[in-house]
């Protein structure tokens, strides 16, 4: 792991973060076109600075470190980088090194963006990295300075409601791995923590306060519940949407650019093979079960019913012969699949919560051996094993 010396500007290796006090920052990076905009200023570029100075650049180390410069005595040169860094970098490292952190972690400049095999390296540690760190500063570039004499509903907390980083896909986990998050204005003055701001960020995100405030395992949380926190989350390159979950369900995938959004149905594969929740099938509209019940028993299917279960679609709707008005379903998406096209289809799953396997075998009346649920993946769709429980029709009496 690449951290920066908050007092320096000079990366420093660590082989393990566990062992180290370190802060991280969690932000949205700049994009061309936004007011004020400044390139986020990257591993290369600081690089360039330091070499530009005094230090020796270190090929030889993994990825390239700097030796920093001495005096004749042996101690560290008190020369620093920082004022040539941009001023979010610069602001970072300022306000981390004012609450005791010697070392710290931005994603712009500690990861070479241009190196494959260390950006994929550095993609699966991620939500360790952040749960790792002492705190995690949130650098809000659009919200204004709390008020000292603030009230609900003044401007700030206005404005926090609309942030954009509450709709970023790699921000979710950045707000629940670590224990301590430090939310800051854009003038850098704190605006609170995530266990003061809990109400709010719950009403944002829909995210559980037990949750934001790391008092309830993400373990204990249904996939779906999971998932429908990344719903509506953007991310610059469409990979990252599953890329980005990666931590959050504790599985790991190669990545793999280019792939689109076929890293979401590895990502789902992935989840299905390590944890036993089958909340992950339950995404989508869904259905009167109650309706189709009755439907089934009765000897078949009633027509609002089987619009709901329509077959899925195999021709494109310009190939349809027929002029009747399209299933449910079809109002939805042109094909139906088992598995979810994106997060957005979780978007109304947040009230799912998992069955154990002991407390699902008591309700059917059967031994908990008999109650595994298997799914896998095979070139001809899913291949599962759960139990089967027979159901009569009630008599009419």
């Amino acid at each position: 792991m690449r951290l920066i010396n908050t007092r320096t500007g000079e990366f420093v290796s660590v082989s393990d973060p566990r062992t180290v006090h370190y802060a991280t920052l969690s932000h949205v990076w700049s994009k061309p076109g936004s007011p004020n905009y400044i390139p986020e200023q990257t591993y290369q570029q600081v690089c360039e600075i330091l070499d530009n100075r005094c230090g020796r650049f270190s090929p030889s180390l993994p990825g390239g470190y700097y030796t920093p410069c001495s005096t004749p005595s042996g101690s560290v040169d008190e020369d620093s980088i920082l004022p040539q860094l941009t001023d979010k970098l610069r602001r970072f490292c300022e306000v981390a090194a004012a609450d005791g952190f010697e070392l710290a972690w931005a994603d712009m400049c500690c990861i070479d963006h241009t190196n494959p095999s260390e950006l994929e390296e550095a993609i699966a540690s991620m939500y360790d990295w952040y749960s790792y760190a002492k705190a995690c500063y949130v650098y809000l570039s659009d919200v204004s300075s709390r008020d000292a004499l603030a009230r609900p509903g003044q401007r700030w907390e206005k404005e926090f409601h609309k942030s954009q980083w509450f709709h970023r896909g790699w921000t979710l986990q950045e707000l629940l791995a670590p224990n301590v998050v430090v939310f800051l204005s854009r003038d850098w003055h704190v605006l609170g923590s995530k266990h003061e701001l809990a109400p709010q960020i719950k009403e944002i995100t829909s995210i559980p306060r037990a949750v934001i405030r790391c008092q309830k395992s993400l373990d204990t949380v249904s996939v779906a519940q999971r998932m429908s926190w990344a719903a509506e989350r953007k991310t610059t390159r469409e990979e990252d949407r599953a890329y980005s979950l990666l931590g959050i369900f504790g599985v790991n995938i190669r990545i793999v650019y280019g792939e689109g959004s076929y890293a979401f149905y590895r990502l789902q594969q992935a989840i299905i093979d390590e944890i036993p929740d089958q909340t992950i099938f339950a995404w989508g509209l869904p259905l009167d079960l109650g309706l189709c019940t009755r439907s089934l028993l009765a000897g078949g299917f009633s027509r609002p019913c089987d619009e709901h279960l329509a077959a899925p679609s195999t021709t494109s709707p310009r190939d349809s012969q027929q002029p009747s008005k399209p299933p449910v379903t079809d109002l939805y998406r042109p094909q139906q699949y088992l598995l979810a096209n994106s997060p957005d289809d979780f978007k109304g799953s947040s009230d799912l919560v998992p069955l154990g396997r002991e407390a699902f075998a008591e309700k059917l009346g059967i031994a908990s051996a008999d109650a595994f649920q298997i799914f896998r993946p095979t070139p001809h769709g899913m291949s599962a094993h759960f139990p089967l429980v027979k159901v009569t029709q009630p008599s009419d009496r």
